[in-house]
């Protein structure tokens, strides 16, 4: 029968820590089939390949080349996705762009790639998560035989084997107490649409902060959207959640119009912020703790499948954070807020009476309509360069100072 039946399957994705293969089904020998795709992996080790191991075909590679080009060429072309980029690389300063990934590869031939791939397949970090109907043994047993084959695998040159304390560091940027606006081009010549994202840093990630701005997130989501989009018809896209970037917590508020400028947009959302002060201080006790229990339920909420259940559990080993009962101490946490509280976290980290918060805001101009006024002079085959510029100049604001190691 097909493998689909039993939900049997595999995949290889590579993300800033690294590479993720997982395999999931209703078969016991799952192990099997993840040996087999991780021998593949493996199989570009050999430094001394200057072609593709067997079983690859240059076709095959010329193919997935020119995908990757083309993904890296349409990144980024609707305003909104645009601007989540350049928060990520604003806050992330050792990311790339996607034009940075695009020339990389632009001329790039097999005996390059394999040099490349080699070089950093040399040393190897694993961690594995052996979750559903399987004991310790069986998680033994996985383990002696993912080591045995990573050993085996890196001939002469040792085991290969690369410490915790040997990862790169995902470094944050750390805002300081004055504001940010950056103001990018949409790199679309038909993109009618603006996009403003404002973001406001609270700092290094703990328990009590990560509550205080999931009830703060909870309280604000629905008047912001009943306000900017139903009444003032901003856009159709207006949202605001809490942000978790390697360890750093934050909060983020984005609007999608086609009708207003991005500084008519982000004027709206700090009016909205200073106005909205009043009625957090005037929400009664019943309302308040209607918002506690609200967040309460949904963290407290049953996984739904076991992939969503791994998916939980996985995310806290690549974020290096393993606290794997994180909802049960942030319940705990949430029963001591109080509205006194939250009403001083809210003058703290996002009131625009408060001079020192840390705020950054990032404005994507459209290229055409009503959303284009205040667009940069700047050809459109010059946008991307325009734009990492841009990043670079927030980077040097903010001179370059980051977090540190924080996991």
């Amino acid at each position: 029968y097909m493998a689909s039946v039993c939900e049997l399957g595999s995949s290889l994705a590579a993300n800033d820590c690294g590479f993720s293969m997982r395999v999931h089904g209703f078969d016991d020998k799952l192990l099997n089939l993840f040996l087999v795709v991780l021998r593949t992996l493996l199989k570009f080790r050999d430094d001394d390949l200057q072609d593709l191991p067997a079983g690859f075909s240059k076709k095959r590679f010329d193919l997935v080349l020119e995908s990757y080009r083309r993904s890296c060429h349409n990144s980024g072309m609707k305003a909104q996705k645009l601007g989540s980029s350049a928060r990520v690389r604003c806050l992330c300063p050792g990311s790339f762009s996607s034009r940075e990934k695009f020339k990389a590869i632009e001329h790039i031939d097999i005996p390059t790639f394999m040099n490349v791939v080699s070089s950093l397949l040399s040393k190897i970090g694993a961690e594995a998560l052996f979750h559903g109907n399987v004991d310790k043994a069986d998680a033994t047993r996985a383990k002696n035989e993912i080591i045995s084959l990573l050993e085996s695998s890196n001939g002469d040159r040792g085991s290969g084997g690369l410490a915790k304390k040997q990862y790169p560091l995902h470094l944050v940027l750390q805002l300081h107490a004055k504001a940010f606006s950056l103001t990018l081009a949409a790199k679309d010549p038909t993109e009618t649409n603006a996009a403003v994202e404002v973001y406001f840093q609270v700092g290094r990630d703990n328990t009590h902060d990560r509550v205080m701005v999931d009830l703060l997130m909870e309280i604000l989501h629905e008047p912001l959207y009943n306000q900017i989009r139903t009444k003032d018809q901003f856009g159709y896209s207006v949202s605001c959640d809490s942000r978790w970037t390697n360890g750093v917590i934050g909060m983020h508020f984005c609007v999608v119009t086609p009708s207003k400028t991005v500084q008519e947009t982000e004027d709206r959302i700090e009016r909205f912020l200073l106005e909205f002060r009043h009625v957090l201080q005037d929400m009664s006790t019943e309302e308040f703790t209607e918002h506690l229990v609200a967040l309460a339920t949904e963290k407290l909420n049953m996984f739904h499948s076991l992939s969503e259940e791994t998916d939980h559990f996985w995310s806290e080993i690549r974020d290096g954070r393993y606290k794997f009962e994180v909802e049960r101490e942030e319940v705990i946490c949430l029963k001591k807020i109080t509205k006194e509280q939250t009403l001083k976290a809210y003058d703290k980290w996002l009131s625009p009476a408060n001079k020192k918060r840390r705020k950054m805001a990032i404005r994507v101009v459209a290229s055409d309509g009503p959303s284009s006024a205040g667009r940069p002079d700047v050809k459109f085959e010059d946008v991307e360069d325009f734009n990492d510029q841009c990043v670079k100049a927030c980077h040097a604001f903010f001179k370059n100072k980051t977090y540190g190691r924080i996991y």
